[in-house]
């Protein structure tokens, strides 16, 4: 969001913008060379706000709440409206099919064949960046709804065997017959260590529902499949800033995390040690996001009762080729931002405090990040001053936030 009256700049490529208001940060969307990065505003239904803003050629109208500090501050006691422009703006009766087919389709398309991408959420706590990603048995988010979409384009055989794995520095190791049943077990050993098998059958089911619910929906077509065509997937969260492995198992539930390191390779960043779990099928990659999304570092706010207290980025890897010399790894990631909200609406305390605190900082610094490249393509230089190693958020997304890859944010 970016106040109305920089809103356009004359240019042939549309540059967007977006403000969060409550902690001045502003997210200025690049470009890449004949791309613009959007983002978009999904409007929470079933909230008594209607009368409080307008709609208009993508273009939000609000009018300032009279309890707010620039009401406070209006002196002169008139209403005061700002105006915020995005790339397109959903109602609240706008369908999980309409966003899904407006916001990502295409990236996801481009990412089978062959293009990285991420799709960011960010919101206050209880926005519904949960819903809008993850969704229900009837009404499907983005997330399974992209897994419905990779795997009835591609077709992957269930009974296959994993052959090259993607390592977490854009490289593949060959696997060996041994190393193959490796694994075959670590996923297994994610699959076990849900619970309970009620718990596994509980997710099956409400993938399969969502897959029943999705199945008349229009899936990408591709002519050829190489020789080699595997999908392996991760989820990582990052905790007041440290990294840790959502699809780590422990024996002991209640024993410290390992800290993953970030590495570079050419440039990308990357983070050490990272599990990769190979999959075959939308219901399997489902049920790991659900492993993963068990571990995730929630905590009561005064805003939602149970509030990620972390960013987290699920990863999608596809490694395709015509042999182990001839291959290319596309990555996509959906990173689910952390609630951001001034601590004084929350009332945190201790480590709440300390948390709210973290989520800040990557926050403005990732607004930061976004100015300065933003400047630098402005200014056609080729010196970036963005201070990406200011946040483990920020190494992890700057290719795309330079504008070398497909990035979104809704």
């Amino acid at each position: 969001m970016h106040d109305n009256k920089n809103n356009y700049v004359e240019s042939t490529t549309k540059i967007r913008a977006a403000q969060n208001i409550d902690f001045k940060i502003q997210l200025l969307f690049i470009t890449g060379q004949d791309e613009t990065l959007n983002v978009y505003l999904r409007i929470k239904g079933r909230v008594p706000f209607g009368d409080l803003y307008t709609i208009e050629d993508n273009v939000l109208s609000c009018i300032v709440p009279a309890s707010s500090q620039a009401a406070k501050l209006n002196r002169q006691n008139r209403i005061i409206i700002k105006k915020f422009s995005f790339s397109k703006i959903f109602g609240p009766h706008t369908t999980q099919d309409e966003l899904f087919d407006v916001t990502v389709r295409e990236k996801v398309l481009d990412f089978i064949n062959g293009a990285n991408g991420s799709l960011l959420t960010y919101g206050v706590s209880g926005a519904g960046k949960t819903y809008t990603m993850i969704g229900t048995p009837g009404d499907p988010g983005i997330i399974p709804r992209a897994l419905n979409y990779i795997f009835r384009t591609v077709c992957i055989n269930p009974n296959s065997r994993p052959c090259c794995k993607p390592m977490p520095n854009g490289k593949i190791e060959i696997l060996s017959r041994s190393k193959q049943e490796v694994e075959l077990q670590v996923r297994q050993g994610i699959f076990k260590d849900q619970s309970t098998s009620a718990e596994l059958l509980k997710h099956e089911r409400t993938f399969l529902s969502m897959q029943n619910t999705l199945k008349v929906t229009p899936v990408g077509v591709v002519d050829f499949f190489p020789p080699i065509f595997e999908v392996w997937v991760s989820f990582v969260e990052i905790y007041n800033e440290n990294i840790f492995d959502l699809l780590e198992v422990n024996s002991n539930r209640g024993q410290q995390r390992t800290k993953l390191q970030i590495g570079t390779s050419h440039r990308n960043t990357y983070i050490k040690g990272v599990k990769h779990i190979f999959v075959t099928t939308g219901l399997e990659a489902y049920q790991i996001l659900q492993f993963g999304l068990h571990n995730i570092s929630y905590a009561s706010t005064n805003l939602n009762m149970h509030s990620s207290r972390a960013h987290c980025i699920f990863s999608i890897k596809l490694v395709s080729g015509n042999n182990c010399e001839e291959y290319n790894v596309s990555n996509f990631n959906f990173c689910d931002l952390a609630g951001s909200e001034r601590m004084k609406k929350t009332l945190n305390e201790g480590d709440r405090a300390k948390e709210s605190s973290k989520i800040n900082t990557s926050l403005s610094v990732l607004g930061r990040c976004i100015r300065s490249v933003r400047e630098m393509q402005k200014n056609n230089s080729d010196i970036c001053s963005a201070p990406f190693r200011d946040s483990k958020l920020t190494q992890l997304l700057q290719q795309a936030l330079q504008g070398k890859e497909n990035i979104c944010m809704i």
